[in-house]
């Protein structure tokens, strides 16, 4: 069954000839320890981040210089979303998975769902529209 976003998709590309690709960084990362792992690895403190609450944070090397940038938001109690700009993905997957020892930490990379349609977002087929759409701003301390 064709879910809304995609017959939306499917109406605009028959009446504006096409879509865009969104160039963002969408990383799924979910574990037992995907909350505790992101606390220790981005410079904000997302251990008070309540579920569906976003902040911004930077990712850095053991030098603190920046590796990352973005927003995350806690999707679930072992669930959380990193939104960034560009192509971090790789970088921050490669970047993580070093410290990666024992902690239940996975991260998948939900970019190629997200289209830009005539100026507006669509999340086609994507598990993640409903909290995305319902995340409220939160800027953490």
């Amino acid at each position: 069954m064709e879910t809304q976003p995609a017959k939306d998709a499917r109406e605009l590309i028959s009446r504006v000839g096409g879509v865009q690709p969104i160039d963002w960084t969408i990383l799924r990362v979910h574990g037992r320890d995907a909350g505790t792992f992101l606390h220790k690895m981005t410079t904000n403190d997302l251990s008070k981040l309540p579920l569906n609450g976003n902040c911004e944070c930077f990712v850095t090397d053991i030098r603190g210089k920046t590796v990352g940038h973005g927003f995350v938001v806690r999707v679930a109690d072992d669930g959380f979303l990193f939104l960034g700009s560009g192509r971090q993905a790789e970088t921050l997957q490669e970047h993580w998975q070093r410290f990666i020892i024992t902690e239940d930490v996975q991260f998948t990379d939900l970019a190629e769902k997200m289209t830009a349609l005539a100026g507006s977002l669509s999340l086609v087929d994507s598990p993640i529209q409903d909290a995305v759409l319902a995340a409220d701003v939160m800027f953490c301390d």
